[in-house]
């Protein structure tokens, strides 16, 4: 199973409640958050600089 499925299950079912409405910017919600940190942990990532040329890669 590739580590972005992993991630995407554990946090879906697992992890984080249904996000309530608010106004102002959406931003990018916990969800997205906590999978992208979950994400970079699995891949080795160890900063925001190698999590975001990961991801411009990929």
């Amino acid at each position: 199973m590739e580590a972005c499925e992993v991630v995407r299950f554990f946090v879906n079912k697992a992890i984080v409640p249904a996000e309530l409405k608010r106004s102002g910017n959406p931003g990018y919600g916990q969800v997205k958050a906590l999978r992208i940190l979950v994400y970079a942990r699995l891949k080795g990532l160890d900063n925001d600089t190698r999590i975001i040329e990961h991801l411009k890669k990929h």
